[in-house]
């Protein structure tokens, strides 16, 4: 995951900051595959295909990221997810497992908590 900086009057991009979505000790393959800022800025979020996560971030005044939790999806290669309208939710499609999970979100620091509940779909790959 990286931060950049877009200067309008160049046209150039530079890299703020780079971190990994998964964590240090992970050595399997991983293709990142959806990203979405919560509505405070202050909380971004990643899914995992492959490590078959959510990878949640902090995001500082400057935009530096810091790796805050990784959690499992509860399925197999998460493709899309969504955050509700309330901030309370959050929603992912697990293609391969046939699945959507929902997730608790605490607004005030954006953790993720697993509620255990899902729907059976064939090949959820997209969430609106």
């Amino acid at each position: 995951m990286a931060t950049l900086r877009f200067d309008s009057a160049r046209g150039a991009l530079t890299v703020l900051d780079a971190r990994s979505t998964v964590p240090a000790e992970w050595t399997g393959t991983n293709y990142p595959a959806d990203i979405h800022v919560a509505s405070s800025g202050r909380t971004l979020y990643v899914s995992n295909r492959g490590h078959n996560s959510i990878a949640v971030f902090s995001v500082d005044s400057t935009g530096a990221l810091a790796l805050e939790q990784v959690v499992s999806t509860e399925g197999d290669w998460p493709r899309n997810f969504s955050l509700d309208p309330s901030g309370r939710w959050l929603l992912v499609a697990n293609q391969r497992s046939d699945s959507v999970v929902v997730f608790g979100r605490d607004p005030e620091n954006g953790r993720l908590t697993p509620t255990r509940q899902r729907i059976a779909l064939p090949s959820p790959v997209c969430l609106r």
